[in-house]
């Protein structure tokens, strides 16, 4: 195994990806240990869920998908001991309601990091 996966599958035991995971099993998505299960159910949420969010946010959730860790760590601002800090995380119910957490939290931290990324129609 190498060391990009073992650090995903790291942060993958984290209790919000656990959650995650859990709930793209639940509707029947097959699991990629290679990628954040939190980033793959936002992912899914966009695609399959009925969930929206600015084509720009949505182009930065694919391409997380494929991030390695140390990159996820920085943007979700990650220790590696620590956990993503989401209010609310735990009381949501479904996976839509899961992943529509995760997309509001990833857009702010899109428009934080990347401001200049979104422009004015």
């Amino acid at each position: 195994m190498n060391a990009r996966v073992r650090d995903v599958e790291e942060l993958n035991s984290q209790p919000i990806n656990i959650k995650a995971k859990k709930m793209l099993e639940q509707v029947g998505e097959e699991l990629e240990p290679s990628s954040l299960y939190a980033v793959q159910l936002a992912w899914w949420g966009i695609n399959k869920g009925g969930l929206t969010t600015e084509v720009s946010v949505a182009e930065t959730i694919e391409a997380m998908l494929a991030w390695r860790p140390a990159r996820l760590m920085n943007f979700f601002m990650l220790t590696r001991d620590g956990n993503f800090h989401i209010s609310g995380w735990e009381e949501t119910n479904n996976p839509r309601e899961l992943a529509q957490l995760l997309l509001v939290e990833i857009e702010k931290k899109v428009f934080l990091y990347f401001p200049g990324y979104f422009s004015i129609d």
